[in-house]
């Protein structure tokens, strides 16, 4: 019986035999003759199949743990790359795939950061740039505009975005200018040359060429500094005109004071009604000479960039009357007449004074020029927020060349005539430089055989007082006798 482990009791039932009594398995076996080793290889599959659902179950388990949180790390990794660095990664577990999403987040943080600095800073720099009044033009190896700002770009009456990708050459039609590129692109030190483009009028452009290298293009590229100096030019020609006109002016009448004098003091001078009108004429070159010096002096003090225009209010219209009233008896022995007329009482804040002088130096110059029996008109309007005095002649008028420089000082139109009516050259730059200290304007229309009418704008309100401008800005102003 002990060693009796397994019999076959009935066809259908498996009993085992424990001791005296009898076990039953409810397992129908359908007639099979059942042995030890296929009962033991049926446990060993069956524990198998078992085994490998379980390590299936914990392996899904195991593998969706992990493969979550590194979907959400894919994610946001494209994310990052699509330039969402606002976006978080939030993950709780596993502790190492939390510690590598934390570490994503904060590297975004900085590399937001970063972006943030790089772009201010390109923001900085794009302002400085487009505020500079030099123009800035970056060339690569082909002397192809890289990139430029806006005042290289008015250089060349374009955009930016004209001459950006285009040649040089073909953006400025300048020979001279595509050679400062090309020897600045073999010189070890910077190269610097002025040259002269065309447009409407000729400009002068100072030009600083240097090579640009960098880590990211081994091929070196060039950095052009243009800044235009026409202005200056021009300011140069204006001083060297006016050395030039004044040492003429001066010299004129000393020459001839010069030579009477030494004519009357010579031993066989003349006698004394030749000597009377010897100093006659040299009384009158003294005279010249000191209206000269006088209205030197008088542009020097507008001049003067500490100096201020004393204001308060006053009646253009009375100025303009006593200016009138004080020419009436010159106008009287060529049987001229000079009319006033006005619209409004114009009160203005301006130096009364200096208003009165530059008028009066406008009807003068009508007086002198216009023929005998004509017309002078002087009127007063109110402009609303200004004043405007106009002169008006029917004079031999300006021709049109001369009109651009007609306030510059020593300028006249007919210097013959000019001098044979005692004018000094000076009263129009001086009419000019008392309007611009009262931030007012002067301006000038005249058709050549009908006349001239000057008209001189002032503001009512006392204007800021600043620096008087000099003959720097003459050739940008209109035009006079």
């Amino acid at each position: 019986m002990a060693k009796t482990l397994l019999r076959r009791v009935l066809p259908s039932y498996l009993a085992i035999i424990t001791g005296a009594t009898f076990a039953f398995l409810a397992l129908v076996v359908v007639g099979m003759e059942l042995d030890i080793p296929r009962v033991s290889q049926s446990i060993l599959v069956g524990a198998g199949l078992v085994f490998i659902a379980v390590s299936w179950a914990s392996a899904v388990w195991v593998v969706k743990r992990v493969s979550t949180p590194l979907q959400h790390m894919q994610e946001a990794a494209s994310r990052f790359a699509e330039g969402d660095l606002d976006y978080r990664l939030s993950v709780a577990e596993p502790e190492e795939v939390r510690m590598l999403a934390q570490e994503l987040s904060r590297m975004a943080l900085q590399l937001k950061a970063r972006i943030n600095t790089v772009e201010r800073q390109r923001g900085e720099l794009a302002g400085i740039l487009s505020s500079m009044v030099e123009g800035v033009i970056v060339l690569d190896a082909a002397r192809r505009i890289r990139s430029a700002n806006d005042a290289a770009a008015r250089l060349a009456q374009a955009n930016v975005s004209e001459i950006t990708g285009r040649s040089l050459l073909d953006v400025f039609r300048s020979t001279k200018l595509a050679e400062i590129a090309d020897e600045a692109a073999v010189s070890p030190k910077p190269v610097e040359r002025t040259i002269t483009v065309y447009r409407e009028e000729p400009r002068y452009i100072q030009v600083h060429g240097s090579t640009l290298r960098s880590n990211a293009d081994p091929r070196p590229g060039l950095l052009l500094v243009m800044h235009d100096v026409t202005r200056l030019r021009r300011l140069e020609q204006i001083r060297s005109d006016f050395v030039a006109n004044v040492s003429h002016e001066l010299k004129t009448p000393v020459t001839t004071i010069k030579g009477f004098l030494e004519t009357i003091l010579s031993e066989d001078g003349p006698d004394e009604e030749e000597s009377q009108r010897f100093l006659g004429i040299v009384l009158q070159n003294a005279n010249r000479l000191h209206s000269i010096i006088e209205d030197l002096l008088s542009l020097s003090r507008l001049e003067q960039t500490e100096a201020t225009v004393p204001l308060e209010p006053a009646s253009v219209h009375h100025i303009a009357q006593r200016v009138v009233a004080s020419f009436q008896a010159i106008a009287d022995t060529r049987d001229m007449q000079v009319q006033f007329s006005s619209r409004g009482n114009c009160t203005a804040h301006v130096s009364a004074s200096l208003i009165e002088q530059a008028l009066s130096n406008l009807v003068s110059n009508a007086v002198k020029y216009s023929a005998d029996g004509a017309s002078i008109q002087v009127r007063v309007d109110d402009d609303g927020e200004r004043c405007r005095i106009a002169v008006s002649d029917n004079g031999p008028g300006i021709p049109p060349q001369a009109l651009p420089r007609i306030f510059e000082r020593f300028y006249r139109v007919d210097r013959a005539r000019s001098r044979a009516l005692g004018g000094t050259g000076l009263g129009l730059a001086i009419v000019k430089h008392i309007a611009l200290s009262h931030s007012g304007s002067v301006d000038v229309e005249s058709i050549v055989g009908k006349g001239s009418t000057f008209t001189i704008e002032l503001p009512k309100r006392a204007p800021e007082q600043g620096p008087v401008p000099s003959d720097s800005v003459a050739t940008e102003l209109p035009h006079s006798h």
